[in-house]
């Protein structure tokens, strides 16, 4: 029995081999040029010219093309494709209705133009009125073909024109010349196989980019598997592999290598697409994303979340070549992840989280993307400024940064170009917070800058009409409170407004901290108001164009590099005639010290400041001018107590002397002296008036004994005709 099944399948092979042979050798396969092209009129509508013969091929079994060309529906070539060898099925064959199975070409070169009116040289290429349905990607064997007439829907746009499809080395120029950009797919290697509607079949395709006008080269290799479902209304792309080798985008000869991989749904009818499991990856990143994307036009939906794996930023600095200018000893571990919405043009995050080393940052974010609106509410822990402006090298470094690490290094440096370049560069975006509304909201537990450590940090903001409403700004720091509001509008030339206080300020860590090499500073505990109107939209703007006050008290505190009670000493012993004996202290300890300033134009006025200390009071005015930070002050210095050294001891006929005292220097030269010294023309007025009193004194002493020894009995000293006779005695010695 089963050595007849033999010779009967060994006879049906024989029979199928003379049959093929008869067609291969008795069949001209040139007489099929004109099915060939009317195939491709019908299932791809674009019209092809075989210049060459067509010649047998064994294996495959099919046609060999050699020379064929492409040409739009205006007759004019598109391009020539060197070689395609079409396979037959079999069964077609011998049936003598050949039906193509195969498709493989190579060696096309393909040039798309758009000319400078914007018209495209591929417009007339197809023919979609002359497509009929496809009936090469088959459904599968047992599913019914409907045969009632009902329409087959999106079948007829299955432009496939065989099972298998395979073109290898093609190359695509395209030149915009409306544009000018011009780019370059060569290398291009795109095949499919086994397609059948309801199962996967796989597809996949390599090429290389390159592009002169936008300077960059790029490798693309994706592979997946396509399943179309038997309606066309589904595509399914499963086991999703896409590289990109992007060594040639970013120059420097850097390896960059990105990659995209999940799973895609396509609903056609609905117009939505389905992305899970999807991860992009390369330069040191991953992103991990889930989403749902449906609608189209202006109004699409997207739903999903997303996860930014951490990372280094230098290590993506490197990758890409991007010069941030970033060390590794920051942002070591960047991470982000975040569920998210674009509803009507708006984008929402609803809780975000973003961390940053050791900090970490959580929030809401939304934003219209037509109306330009921005609403933003962020809560961090803990952030060392200090530690990622270090990470910086030093030509990415904020100026002030770099200058100096105290307030008054980063207000001015008359004497660097950088500086003043840097000043003068605007604050604000004008325009972009001039067309969109925001509100902010900022909440940090603490952050150090500069070595200060500023905690319970509160911000609240509104930005409408082109005004910034600065509602609240909170703050604590050294065991004080900063409480800030303000507004600045947003002209061409802003307005700033700011007022607030400080409560309780120590400032002698602040004066710790800051390392500055400033010629004096001020301890103690700072309680301050201030008023701020400015205009401008850059630090010379600023510090030129200003009206204000600030008002200044500060209790138990000290006057470093700067002792009172000395000055106040050389000046009673230059009047004494004496020497001082001891050495002083640098400083001087006060109990209180108030002043009132006004600011204007530039030029912060102290129309009064008092110090008052267990041995002395002091008074006096100054100015400082902010652009320069150049400061002069002229104090009177007046004894209360009994001082330490007994040049300076004083008696009743000095018990309202007041010692005049100059000082000046500059806040912003670095190692800038103070430069104090007793106003010598006032020392020697003064002495000049004190003898003056003194030999009046005297004189009126004399004449008193002598006014009661001698007139005493004919005129009481003390009527109105004793004090005239007096005052004019004592005239003649003044």
């Amino acid at each position: 029995m089963a050595l007849k099944i033999i010779k009967l399948a060994s006879a049906f092979v024989l029979i199928l081999l003379a049959a093929l042979a008869t067609v291969l050798f008795f069949v001209d396969p040139n007489s099929y040029k004109d099915l060939i092209q009317q195939k491709a009129k019908q299932s791809i509508g674009i019209d092809i010219a075989i210049e060459g013969d067509i010649s047998w091929s064994l294996y495959p079994i099919g046609f060999d093309l050699n020379g064929l060309s492409l040409f739009d529906q205006n007759g004019a070539l598109f391009t020539r494709i060197d070689s395609i060898q079409l396979a037959l099925d079999t069964i077609s064959l011998l049936r003598w209705k050949p039906e193509i199975e195969g498709v493989y070409a190579s060696g096309a070169n393909i040039v798309l133009k758009t000319s400078h009116d914007g018209r495209n040289n591929w417009d007339t290429l197809l023919d979609t009125s002359s497509i009929k349905p496809s009936t090469t990607a088959t459904a599968p064997k047992n599913e019914e073909t409907p045969t009632n007439g009902t329409n087959p829907g999106p079948t007829t746009l299955l432009f496939i024109p065989a099972q298998h499809v395979h073109l290898n080395d093609f190359k695509i120029q395209y030149y915009d010349a409306l544009n000018g950009r011009d780019i370059l797919v060569s290398a291009l290697d795109l095949e499919i196989n086994g397609v059948t509607l309801g199962q996967g079949f796989p597809l996949s395709m390599s090429y290389q980019l390159s592009s002169d006008a936008l300077s960059l080269s790029y490798a693309h290799d994706l592979s997946t598997r396509i399943e179309l479902s038997t309606d066309l209304r589904k595509v399914r792309l499963t086991d999703l592999i896409n590289n990109v080798d992007a060594s040639g985008a970013f120059g420097r000869n850097r390896a960059v290598k990105l990659s995209l991989t999940g799973d895609l749904d396509f609903y056609i009818d609905q117009k939505e697409l389905v992305a899970h499991n999807v991860q992009i990856s390369g330069a040191g990143l991953a992103v991990d994303t889930n989403f749902k994307l449906s609608g189209a036009g202006a109004y699409p939906h997207l739903q999903g979340n997303l996860s930014v794996a951490p990372f280094a930023l230098a290590s993506i600095n490197k990758h890409l070549s991007l010069d941030l200018g970033v060390n590794n000893q920051a942002f070591r571990s960047v991470r982000f992840h975040t569920p998210f919405e674009l509803k009507n043009n708006k984008l929402t995050l609803p809780t975000f989280d973003l961390g940053i080393d050791n900090s970490q940052f959580i929030g809401r974010l939304g934003y219209h993307t037509i109306n330009r609106t921005l609403d933003l509410n962020i809560k961090g822990d803990n952030l060392d400024v200090d530690r990622y402006l270090a990470a910086l090298e030093p030509s990415h470094a904020p100026l002030a940064f770099q200058q100096s690490r105290t307030v008054v290094g980063a207000i001015a440096s008359p004497d660097s170009a950088s500086t003043n370049q840097a000043n003068q560069k605007p604050l604000l975006p004008l325009e972009i917070m001039r067309d969109m509304d925001a509100e902010i909201t900022v909440t940090q537990d603490s952050l150090r800058y500069s070595n200060f450590l500023v905690s319970d940090i509160q911000l609240n903001t509104v930005l409408r009409s082109g005004v910034l409403f600065i509602e609240q700004l909170d703050a604590r720091a050294f065991e004080g409170a900063l409480k800030s509001k303000g507004t600045v509008t947003l002209s061409n030339t802003p307005s700033w407004q700011f007022g607030g206080s400080l409560t309780g300020l120590d400032l002698k860590p602040l004066n710790t901290l800051s390392n500055s090499s400033l010629p004096f500073s001020v301890d103690g505990s700072l309680n301050a108001s201030f008023a701020l109107d400015a205009r401008g939209n850059s630090i010379i703007e600023l510090l030129s164009q200003n009206q204000g006050r600030f008002d200044v008290d500060v209790s138990e505190g000290a006057l470093n590099n700067l002792n009172l009670d000395r000055y106040m000493c050389e000046g009673i012993a230059v009047i004494n005639r004496e020497k001082l004996s001891q050495k002083w202290e640098s400083d001087t300890h006060f109990k209180t010290l108030t002043s009132k300033n006004v600011l204007l134009n530039g030029v912060l006025n102290t129309n009064s400041i008092n110090i008052e200390t267990p041995s002395l009071q002091a008074y006096g005015t100054g100015r400082l001018a902010l652009a320069s930070t150049n400061f002069s002050y002229q104090l009177a210095v007046k004894p209360l107590g009994i001082p330490s050294d007994s040049a300076c001891l004083v008696n009743a006929k000095y018990a309202n002397l007041e010692i005049p005292l100059q000082c000046s220097g500059s806040l912003s030269e670095e190692n800038s002296p103070l430069n104090c010294a007793l106003n010598k023309q006032r020392i020697s007025a003064l002495m000049e008036q004190l003898a003056r009193d003194e030999t009046n004194r005297k004189v009126e002493k004399e004449l008193d004994r002598g006014f009661d020894k001698k007139i005493g009995e004919y005129i009481d000293k003390d009527s109105e005709l004793g004090k005239q006779l007096k005052k004019s005695i004592l005239s003649i010695f003044n």
